[in-house]
């Protein structure tokens, strides 16, 4: 499965929050949307997912045109949003019943329940913790059969430790099995489970590379000779005595290199 899009922008009134973005993936990979909040990470992923439209630019599957056939991609798609569309006056049995019906899945939740720690049946899903929600919304996710894409925006927020790795485990099942895994995420944390990474500024694709590129050029702070200054990872060695103060963010990493090169 090849996926592209092409000159991607969307505008809300007079407001573009995408501009020219073109992203081509294959089964297997995960890709991490790195930005801020309102960077456009979202949107990508609301397009991808046949939510929105794009303003212009093309949305191509296989050859197939998805901005003008939507339906040959929906129903292979998984997508679990920040705030997941769980239905909170229903108890997580109600819930995942409701979906079930929804997706045609079996109605056998215990498998999906173990597999993400899911430990009530009864509870109402507004008295769930944020994390036992997402793994609700997680066990969601499977019901849609063989998805060829697995969309996940910012899905390590604000979570307990147990969560956070449930889900980075699913990223590498879904990956392995041949989905292509888009994350939408400021979580810098999440590279350790990614194998590209993009990073979005302002509506503006602004880095595309493999996670070695990346971690290659990562800055860090070290002390030497009574002085501090930045060096890459790969210069480390030229050092006979230093001391790590600090590892620099991916993005600002990125950002000071080419402004090192200039």
């Amino acid at each position: 499965m090849e996926l592209r899009l092409k000159n991607i922008g969307k505008k809300y009134k007079k407001e573009w929050v995408l501009k020219n973005v073109d992203l081509a993936a294959k089964e297997g990979e995960v890709i991490l949307l790195l930005g801020q909040n309102s960077a456009g990470k979202s949107t990508i992923l609301k397009i991808l997912a046949t939510i929105i439209k794009p303003s212009e630019g093309t949305y191509e599957v296989d050859g197939v045109d998805i901005v003008k056939k939507p339906d040959f991609l929906r129903g292979k798609i998984s997508f679990v949003p920040e705030d997941p569309p769980l239905i909170p006056e229903l108890s997580v049995d109600e819930n995942l019943e409701f979906y079930s019906e929804l997706y045609r899945y079996r109605k056998n939740f215990y498998p999906l329940k173990r597999r993400f720690g899911i430990i009530f049946s009864d509870k109402p899903v507004k008295y769930l913790s944020k994390g036992m929600k997402q793994r609700l919304s997680l066990a969601v996710s499977q019901m849609v059969r063989d998805p060829v894409i697995l969309l996940l925006d910012e899905p390590t927020n604000e979570l307990d430790l147990e969560t956070v790795q449930i889900t980075k485990e699913l990223i590498k099942e879904m990956a392995s099995a041949g989905s292509v895994v888009f994350i939408a995420s400021h979580d810098e944390d999440l590279v350790s489970v990614s194998n590209r990474v993009i990073i979005i500024e302002k509506g503006e694709k602004i880095f595309d590379s493999k996670v070695e590129r990346v971690l290659e050029r990562r800055l860090i702070e070290i002390e030497t000779d009574g002085k501090r200054k930045l060096v890459e990872s790969s210069e480390l060695s030229s050092f006979e005595d230093y001391r790590i103060v600090r590892v620099v963010g991916i993005r600002e990493s990125l950002l000071v290199s080419s402004e090192k090169r200039r």
